[in-house]
């Protein structure tokens, strides 16, 4: 890359001048004179480039910190990327004919690890190919047409088979073109299988709500009231079917049909229309009644409540469910009737019943109203029927649990609990009185409770628990007596080190388990059973009794050929003084515990790898009451994936949930209160949710926790909390999917009208239970059958580009004056949706015209859908979609006009296409691959490596065709850069292509296309693109340069003018000015010569007549040489459009080099011929009409090498050759949006081509020669601006002359002030004279604007040392009277102030 390319102006500009600084500069003129410039000039030059480089670093600490600020946004979107539940994919296209080039590049996200695992698929030419996709064909249909219609994207929805399971994805691609035939897209795919589910699950909650309708035991209504003049009501009634209406009314079940009570027998009828016109009359929200209806024999009872809508004065909506209370009314009467029974079962149960009301009073105390009815327990508890007015009083009655019951009666009303139990005793005399009382309490108010009480006698109940209990203690001692097995010994060491055991036992249970039923013994001789412990536990007696340990444990197992019992022996020792011990063993079978241990370590094992893959997880707590009545939790948490996604790592040892670090403070002291409450109240347990955040992820927790009351104080918790974030995203984005499907419905491009075709529906099972069979013959024997099928159709709504498109007014009036819209195809098309409903089908579509409401006639495609569920179809949703075809069937004949084209286009296509099989045998070679090759048909056949043979054009390398590699590596593979095709002939062309696999059905590799093109040439536009850019770099230096001269060449010149005028012409002094104003005019072409590389220095073009100017100019050059013209310039040459003077330093440098070609002489062919250019046959020229200029010369010819190098500045073979007239060549050329050519042979000459655009249309030449002028008087008084005091001293001089009052301003501020100011004094300016550019000021470019806002008739003049500026080709435009380009003539002074005095502007 070349240093010219840096992206800051500053830095370019100073390198280009630092490099040509390092050498001496010659800049050569057109008549071969040239100016040298020293390096300590450039040198100068160079230290002003470092001086803008120094001010250019100061900015760099601010675009560094800019970098940083980009880089770290572009990584939180990659880390959002890889986060997030989508898939970013990326995709080169390249279309060559009827084949398509695919290389996919996905990145890294949550969507692409769950599809694809941890490792991304390479890139490659198909991304969903693993998948089974019913959608493909779709897919790869609309990705093609959008893409060769040129829109910017496409959206796409389909499903695929992933793991069992199906998951729907929405793709959103963007496209970029980057070429012809060449894209860029990117992708994004979004998981939507849980709105898809969650909309599926809405459909059928939408069909059991109906279906619920139509089996439940109630009516819902809908009325439309209104009253007229008279006073009378209308109502209009909607009634939707349902078992209760079907009830009343038999089978008359129509859903407009009239409400009930006015045809039924309902005695308060009048009162209930008395009722409703009061609450509509009176502005009440609504009302509710109760009534009944006389059926036969039957009397059914209606409750009705109805909520009213105020629309109007006179106009009412209401709707009202009306619910069958009969069962409830019987219920009720039942209850009555029960309360007697009840009263009578009391006077002989063993039980009372009480009510109470209690009241907190204002001190904290309860009032207890309590009401006893009599009973034959109270009887027996108080020795006599009369109830105690003030309740029971268990006091009185000596009941020891008195103060515990209540206190406990106390805390369960003040707690609002729903009740309490308790048992207690009363004292008789024979013993006590055993009661047990179950309490439920209801809060009836603020401070009020009733509550409800029985007592039932549980004496005899108490008595043998009692007897049932010592039973089974006395029981449990015997079994845990059998179940053991105790042993005493005495033990001594012998001198030999042996133990000398003296062991009894008796024999149990557990023993003849041990040893056999027949046993007789009482040893413990463990070796006669398999115990696999044995030795440790020798061993352990061993350590034990060395060390005088109180005692030791074993655990063992006894090992049979039927099972494995496992036992536990607990042995304490007491050592005598003789040096003996004591041993007592206990051995306790302990094989069920040891089972249930391993069972529960296997459980546990598998609950902990539950809990590592499930979203939820357990806890467990004990709670104990501490004394100062806080409470203590002692919890387990088993690890659980779910704990360390929330909490970010496993439970912490001892465990606790840590909830401050994930939950607000106010969220953790509801939780807190809420486990207090529950704990304290007796509750068996409470759930809640709430929220809990850790970083940027956010949890919805559902936590359900049980309760068991262990003693007083201490209780037992077992919690679960489960993951309810998916749940509450997919309830989000079912909304979201409703919002969006409403917003898409009234916004979609398409016309959607929502239809209900249930009446039809009805009317086709008519049809067939009245034996209809063939719908299309009954519907052609009357057409008016059709028309009274279209009227049951119902319009339910119509979204805006609808009501748009067929020009309506609005929904309500589509609907209205929808029968407007009927034509015969519509007809048609309405007979075809019935016949397909008979059929079952449940789509159609059909093209059809149609009008709009305008009754203008629109070609519409017309697609019809009715939802299909489980249940067959659902005909009240139904769609019609309309697209307006109409503009698309009048472009169809351009569009066949433009395929046709397309096809020939894709036969003639420049790109090569070769195809082998897996062998590398050639199957098909199309034209442009065989040109390439220079092979025929006859490379069909022939091994690839034959026909495609390769080498590297920097190395000359030969290579092999990469088959092998393709097959294998099953990808595309692209070729090498600078790979080099060796034809058949043997010639070498540069290629570009890829090679990639052919793929069967069942994705075998069965061969391989080889796609390549030549680029040669674009090789060679590359080139003289670097070559353009080098040229550029120098044109900037070279504009500074020239302005810069150009202003000291106008003092120069205007005082050697105005010398001229005051010194005798025909002096020697006069002669000497004369010379040196010659010189400058030199100097002046010099600096033309320089501003051709100029940024800006566009030609100012007209139409020149190039067979005069290219004659003229060659002859002037080759004067005095020993070379022959020969001209060949025809009369009917097309004027071009071109600036004629540039064109002319371009003819005039090519004879040059031509003349400097052939020393010993020679001849120069000079020709112009006109050329049209059509389509891209020409690189580097757009089509349209051209003139075509060659100059050929018999000279010695250019090296190949030299040839690439002819066009870059300062390039030169010759020993005095400044390098910069070809430059300047291509300079102009391309300036012009024209092009040059050149071919050369050494030893044989060199020819240049030239094309230049042309003006078509016959120009008429208007121009007359010009008059020269002479200086006259002039009167008036003049503004001149100029940043030179040097040049403003000299234009003094000059305008006071010419008779001019002159005042000076050196920038465009300061002549904005002077010309207000003299406006203001009545004294104004007759011409400004300004300098187009001021260094760190206002030029002239910005002063016009702001004086001609003081004075729109101002007159200006315009001067600049850029002379190719366009504001000089066009000053007009820029509100400039004249012109006048530095340096200049005092003659080329006085006509642009004559012309501007005398302009009129208009």
């Amino acid at each position: 890359m070349m240093p010219f390319f840096t992206p800051f102006p500053q830095f370019r500009i100073a390198w280009s001048i630092l490099l040509v600084a390092a050498q001496p500069l010659t800049l050569s003129a057109a008549d071969g004179s040239s100016i040298s410039y020293s390096t300590a000039v450039l040198a100068t030059l160079a230290v002003s480039a470092v001086t803008g480089l120094l001010i250019w670093f100061g900015f760099r600490r601010a675009r560094k910190e800019i970098e940083i600020r980009a880089a770290g946004t572009v990584r939180q979107i990659t880390s959002l990327i890889e986060h997030a539940d989508c898939l970013l994919w990326e995709a080169s296209v390249e279309m060559r004919g009827a084949d398509w080039k695919w290389a996919f590049v996905l990145h890294p996200s949550a969507l692409s690890r769950t599809l694809f695992g941890g490792k991304l698929p390479e890139p490659g030419p198909a991304l969903w190919s693993r998948f089974n996709i019913p959608q493909r064909e779709e897919m790869d249909r609309k990705s093609r047409d959008a893409l060769v219609s040129g829109r910017p994207g496409y959206e796409q929805q389909f499903q695929i088979d992933f793991e069992g399971r199906t998951m729907w994805l929405r793709e959103s691609v963007s496209i970029t073109a980057i070429g012809s035939g060449r894209f860029r897209l990117v992708g994004l795919a979004t998981d939507i299988t849980a709105q898809q589910e969650a909309e599926l699950t809405s459909r059928a909650s939408q069909e059991q709500l109906h279906q619920l309708l139509a089996h439940a035991n109630c009516m819902i209504w809908q009325a439309d009231v209104t009253r007229n003049a008279e006073g009378e009501f209308n109502w209009e009634w909607f009634v939707p079917r349902s078992e209760l209406h079907r009830r009343l009314m038999g089978g008359n079940t129509d859903e407009k049909a009239i409400m009930p009570w006015g045809v039924l027998n309902v005695p308060e009828f009048p009162q209930l229309e008395m009722r409703s016109r009061e609450a509509m009359l009176n502005g009440l929200p609504g009302y509710e009644q109760v009534f009944g209806v006389v059926q036969g024999d039957r009397l059914s009872w209606m409750h009705e409540q109805a909520a009213i809508t105020h629309l109007d004065k006179d106009h009412w909506k209401i709707e009202g469910v009306v619910m069958d209370i009969t069962a409830q009314r019987q219920a009720e009467e039942a209850r009555r009737t029960s309360d007697i029974r009840l009263q009578h079962l009391l006077e002989r149960a063993d039980c009372t019943i009480w009510q109470g009301k209690v009241t907190r009073e204002a001190d904290g105390g309860l009032e207890w109203n309590v009401y006893i009815p009599p009973s034959q327990l109270y009887r027996r508890i108080y020795g006599t029927d009369t109830v105690n007015a003030e309740g029971f009083d268990w006091k009185k009655m000596g009941v020891p649990e008195y103060d515990e019951m209540l206190q406990r009666s106390r805390k369960a009303v003040l707690e609002n609990a729903s009740g309490y139990e308790q048992v207690f005793r009363v004292p008789k005399a024979d013993g006590y009185l055993w009661l047990a009382e179950q309490v439920s309490i209801i809060s009836s108010g603020p401070d009020t409770w009733e509550l409800v009480g029985i007592i039932t006698d549980i004496t005899a109940r108490h008595e043998a628990e009692e007897a049932r209990r010592t039973s089974e203690a006395q029981l449990q001692q015997v079994l845990e007596l059998a179940n053991c097995l105790v042993w005493h010994a005495t033990v001594s060491l012998r001198p030999d080190n042996t133990y000398d055991w003296s062991l009894k036992t008796q024999r149990s249970v557990l023993y003849r388990k041990l040893f056999g039923e027949d046993s007789k013994g009482t040893a413990l001789d463990w070796r006669k059973l398999n115990v696999t412990e044995i030795g440790e536990m020798d061993q352990r007696f061993i350590k034990a009794f060395r060390e005088k340990s109180p005692g030791y444990e074993n655990v063992f197992r006894v090992v049979s050929h039927l099972k494995v019992t496992w036992l536990h022996e607990i042995i304490t020792l007491r050592y005598l003084p003789s040096g003996e011990a004591h041993l007592v063993g206990v051995i306790t079978d302990v094989t069920l515990q040891r089972e249930a241990l391993e069972a529960r370590r296997a459980s546990e094992i598998q609950v902990q790898q539950m809990l590592a893959t499930a979203d939820f997880m357990l806890w467990q707590s004990r709670v104990f009451t501490l004394p100062e009545g806080s409470l203590r939790w002692v919890m387990l948490i088993p690890p659980s994936r779910l704990h360390r996604e929330v909490f970010g790592n496993d439970p912490p040892d001892p465990p606790v949930l840590m909830w401050t670090d994930v939950i607000d403070p106010a969220t953790y002291e509801e939780i807190n209160l809420r486990s207090t409450n529950a704990l304290r109240s007796g509750a068996p347990g409470y759930e809640q949710e709430f929220l809990a955040q850790r970083g940027n992820r956010i949890f919805w927790l559902h936590e359900q926790v049980a309760i068991t009351r262990v003693g007083p104080g201490e209780w037992r918790l077992v919690g679960v909390i489960t993951d309810l974030s998916a749940r509450r995203e997919a309830e989000q984005s079912v909304r979201a999917s409703e919002i969006r499907y409403r917003s898409l419905f009234q916004h979609t491009p398409v016309a959607i009208v929502e239809t209900d075709f249930r009446a039809v529906g009805l009317w086709l099972d008519e049809l067939r239970q009245s034996g209809v069979t063939d719908l299309a013959a009954w519907l052609d024997e009357d057409p008016r059958r059709l028309h009274d099928c279209a009227k049951r159709v119902r319009v339910s709504n119509t979204n805006e580009t609808a009501v748009r498109m067929l020009r309506a007014k609005s929904p309500s009036d589509f609907r209205r004056r929808r029968s407007v819209l009927a034509t015969p195809d519509s007809l048609r098309a309405i007979r075809q949706t019935l016949l397909a409903l008979w059929d079952g089908r449940n789509t159609l579509e059909a093209q059809l015209e149609m009008h709009d409401f305008e009754g203008a006639v629109h070609y519409m495609n017309v697609r019809w859908w009715v939802a299909q569920t489980d249940a067959g179809l659902d005909l009240s949703q139904s769609l019609l979609v309309f697209v307006d075809l109409t503009e698309l069937k009048q472009a169809e004949a351009a569009l066949a006009t433009e395929k046709e084209r397309l096809a020939v286009t894709l036969r003639a296509m420049a790109e090569g296409v070769v195809t082998t099989d897996v062998a590398g045998i050639v199957q098909f070679i199309n034209p442009a691959a065989a040109t390439l090759t220079q092979w025929d048909t006859d490379a069909v056949g022939q091994p690839v490596g034959r026909i495609c043979s390769f080498e590297n054009d920097g190395a000359g390398d030969v290579f092999e065709f990469p088959l092998g590699r393709i097959i294998q590596s099953d990808s595309v593979v692209d070729l090498p850069p600078q790979t080099r095709l060796i034809t058949r002939n043997g010639q070498r062309r540069l290629v570009d292509g890829c090679c990639a696999p052919i793929h069967s059905a069942d994705s075998e590799v069965i061969g391989m296309v080889f796609v390549f093109r030549d680029v040669t040439e674009h090789e060679r536009l590359e080139q003289e693109l670097v070559r353009a850019t080098r040229l550029e770099s120098v044109g900037i230096l070279a504009g500074g340069i020239a302005h810069d001269f150009n202003n000291i060449l106008t003092g120069v010149m205007g005082n050697l003018a105005l010398a001229q005028l005051d010194i005798d012409a025909k002096s020697e002094a006069g002669e000497r000015l004369r010379e040196a104003e010659k010189a400058t005019l030199r100097a002046r072409d010099l600096t033309q010569q320089l501003l051709t590389f100029a940024k800006g220095g566009e030609p100012v073009r007209a139409a020149v007549q190039l067979g005069t100017m290219v004659r003229e100019t060659a002859t002037f050059a080759l004067h005095g040489s020993n070379v022959k013209p020969l001209f060949h310039l025809p009369s009917n040459l097309w004027p071009a459009d071109a600036d004629k003077g540039q064109i002319g330093r371009v003819v005039q440098n090519l004879v040059i080099n031509a003349i400097q070609a052939m020393p010993n002489g020679g001849t120069l062919r000079l020709t112009a011929r006109n050329e049209k250019i059509a389509g891209l046959n020409h690189p580097g020229l757009i089509p349209g009409y051209y003139v075509q200029i060659e100059v050929a010369d018999t000279g010695e010819g250019i090296k190949s090498e030299h040839l690439p190098l002819i066009f870059d500045p300062y390039f030169t073979t010759k020993q005095t050759g400044s390098g910069l007239g070809l430059a300047a060549v291509y300079s102009i050329i391309k300036k012009h949006r024209g092009h040059v050519d050149v071919e050369s042979t050494v030893g044989h000459g060199t020819t240049f081509r030239i094309w230049l655009p042309a003006i078509y249309e016959t120009v008429v030449d208007t121009t007359t020669p010009p008059v020269p002028l002479s200086p006259g008087k002039f009167t008036g008084r003049v503004l001149f601006m100029d940043d030179e005091e040097v040049i403003r001293r000299m234009a003094v001089l000059m305008l006071q002359r010419l008779g001019f009052e002159v005042e000076c301003a050196s920038d465009g501020a300061e002549a904005v002030a002077k010309f207000r100011k003299a406006r203001a004094e009545k004294n104004p300016f007759t011409l400004v004279i300004m300098d187009l550019t001021v260094p760190g000021g206002m030029g002239g470019r910005e002063a016009i604007i702001q004086l001609r806002g003081i004075d729109p008739e101002v007159k200006a003049i315009v001067s600049s040392g850029y002379s190719s500026d366009p504001v000089l080709a066009n000053y007009r435009a820029h509100g400039f009277c004249g012109v006048v380009a530095k340096p200049y003539r005092i003659d080329d002074f006085i006509h642009a102030l004559r012309e501007t005095l005398v302009d009129r502007r208009g």
